[in-house]
């Protein structure tokens, strides 16, 4: 038994197939490519800000390298007015001297060289100070390492405006390594 397709039932298969086709292609080709054109679209907004941004930085930099040469000129200025401040021999005799009168024992020390910080005050100018990294390995008391902050803290030219310690790892702080940083700012602010 032979059964044969009506016409009406070719037409609607074939309407069926094509709704088939468009879905299929709707759902896997144009979608997927929408997203993707959709990505690509915000990657290129994204990058052509960053492109703006750049060509900004690029052309602030001949004005940056003349404020950085003025401030390179103050800084030297200010090294000159202060050298005795400044010579890394002479931190190094004072921080030594500090640190064998509280009985401790220094293993390193390590100084950076002097930079300049520009603080902004409420009036209309700013201060420059000069400021000195510090580091230093001891070996003594925990309570001597603290009686040694209090003492360089009240040098009255210089201020420690960060401190790290580090503890050694056992409960005995006695005849213990401890390794300090300060950050010393000299108080001899001057005016740009």
């Amino acid at each position: 038994m032979k059964q044969s397709i009506t016409k009406r039932e070719k037409i609607l298969l074939f309407l069926a197939a094509l709704v088939l086709i468009v879905y299929l292609s709707v759902q896997f080709v144009i979608f997927p490519a929408f997203a993707r054109y959709s990505d690509l679209n915000a990657n290129l907004d994204r990058l052509e800000d960053e492109r703006a941004r750049v060509e900004a930085d690029i052309a602030m930099l001949p004005l940056l390298r003349v404020e950085n040469a003025e401030a390179y000129e103050r800084f030297t200025e200010i090294l000159e007015k202060y050298p005795e401040l400044i010579v890394s021999e002479d931190i190094d005799v004072l921080m030594t001297n500090l640190v064998i009168r509280q009985n401790l024992n220094p293993t390193m020390l390590n100084i950076s060289s002097p930079r300049a910080l520009v603080m902004q005050g409420e009036e209309a100018g700013s201060e420059i100070f000069v400021l000195v990294t510090v580091s230093m390995s001891l070996v003594g008391n925990f309570n001597s390492v603290q009686h040694l902050v209090y003492e360089v803290d009240n040098i009255n030219f210089i201020r420690i405006t960060n401190l790290n310690y580090s503890l050694p790892s056992s409960n005995v702080l006695d005849d213990a390594t401890t390794s300090v940083t300060f950050e010393l700012t000299f108080i001899n602010p001057v005016s740009p």
